[in-house]
């Protein structure tokens, strides 16, 4: 049997290279759970270092800083 090794990964702004990314999302009351459950990431992502945002703006590094297997030059959508 083969194991499976998963790399963590991390986004990183594609242009001042920081790791302070955010994104909005939305969340609905869950009156059973009587809390707050997450409905919605909105696609736009922002940096909080150089104030850039856009929907193409992370780009996902691992922990050392490369990018992933397979990523290509463009984006890797979330894992």
């Amino acid at each position: 049997m083969t194991q499976s090794t998963t790399v963590p990964l991390h986004p990183v702004c594609r242009h001042c290279g920081s790791d302070q990314i955010v994104r909005d999302a939305s969340a609905r009351w869950d009156a059973a759970a009587q809390a707050w459950t997450l409905s919605g990431v909105y696609d736009c992502h922002f940096c909080d270092t150089c104030n850039r945002e856009g929907d193409t703006l992370a780009q996902w590094t691992t922990a050392t800083g490369e990018e992933p297997e397979g990523a290509g030059s463009g984006p890797v959508p979330l894992p």
